[in-house]
């Protein structure tokens, strides 16, 4: 053992104590380091939690507002059916009193006179397909008007659109171009 103690004794003291100083020292700066590196991650962690809770209330806002114009352009095409549902009753009012004319014109003719009751029964007959065909081809056109109308109501205007898209794809990226 006392080789040992004799090998140690060639280094003095006080580089022992600037050894251990040294040692100390450099565990301390790893210690600050690591502690550092953990403030960094918890502020950056903490950065894209806020930008993505702000994303996330800008989608809900854009969602809402965006519900809002669909809301309104069905509240329309509501207020467009009733509209034509009403036009519809009125024009289907006025089929039965042609039809009630046409009933009268040829109950009323003279029986001598065959031509006029069958002229009558012929126009009531033209008039009935007629107007199955035009109620068809209405309804359609109604139907496909109002579709395209609600659709274009409900669709933002192309500028405004697209800014906004940009805009809020920018914002999810991190405002990065």
């Amino acid at each position: 053992m006392k080789p040992i103690l004799d090998l140690l004794d060639l280094i003095p003291g006080w580089l022992y104590a600037l050894i251990v100083a040294g040692a100390l020292a450099w565990g301390g700066a790893q210690t600050w380091r690591v502690h550092s590196l953990k403030s960094d991650v918890a502020a950056i962690k903490q950065a894209q939690a806020e930008a993505l809770a702000a994303a996330e209330k800008a989608a809900r806002e854009e969602t809402d507002r965006l519900q809002g114009v669909k809301d309104a352009a069905i509240a329309e095409a509501e207020k467009r059916a009733a509209t034509n549902a009403a036009a519809a009753g009125r024009a289907q009012s006025e089929l039965v009193r042609l039809r009630n004319i046409l009933s009268a014109a040829s109950n009323s003719a003279d029986p001598a006179c065959k031509a006029a009751a069958d002229r009558a029964a012929a126009i009531g007959e033209l008039l009935g397909t007629c107007s199955e065909r035009y109620t068809d081809v209405a309804g359609k056109a109604d139907a496909h008007a109002s579709d395209l109308r609600t659709f274009y109501d409900a669709w933002p205007a192309n500028a405004d659109f697209q800014k906004r898209l940009d805009a809020f794809t920018q914002q999810l990226k991190g405002n990065r171009p």
